[in-house]
């Protein structure tokens, strides 16, 4: 299952809590997942959901992110991942679609907004790598 919209904001604020902080800043609580998940509130997300959306591969290294560098990277990795798996889910639509609708000019111009969406995610996906890369090896303005 992939992860939520809710999973999304929630990387996206860790991307950009990391990229404020570089590796200078250090969040006070037992590691910097928890400190992420703990400053998200309650009335956004519980940190236990937090955690869960951020660690829900077991695979992926969430669980040893100690310091907010490890979480960037943690961060630029999954929106790889879930653009990934958009556009996947994207090219599945479109190839669903033709095989479904008559050419009529309603659905041409439907088909034509599907494709638009796969070329955005296909074209992002290589600056997202490039981002998680750039990240990984600590050059956060490399990430922007």
């Amino acid at each position: 299952m992939a992860p939520s919209a809710s999973t999304f904001h929630a990387i996206l604020f860790l991307l950009f809590v990391a990229i404020t902080h570089g590796s200078y800043g250090a969040i006070h609580k037992k590691t910097a997942l928890d400190g992420l998940c703990e400053t998200l509130g309650s009335y956004y997300i519980t940190p236990e959901q937090c955690a869960s959306a951020l660690c829900y591969n077991q695979s992926m290294p969430c669980n040893t992110a100690h310091n907010v560098p490890a979480l960037a990277a943690l961060a630029t990795n999954l929106t790889v991942f879930n653009a990934t798996v958009t556009r996947d889910r994207i090219k599945a639509a479109i190839s669903s679609f033709v095989a479904m609708y008559n050419s009529t000019a309603a659905d041409e111009e439907a088909e034509e907004a599907m494709l638009s969406c796969l070329d955005l995610y296909t074209g992002i996906i290589p600056s997202l790598k490039w981002a998680a890369h750039s990240v990984a090896a600590g050059h956060y303005h490399g990430a922007r």
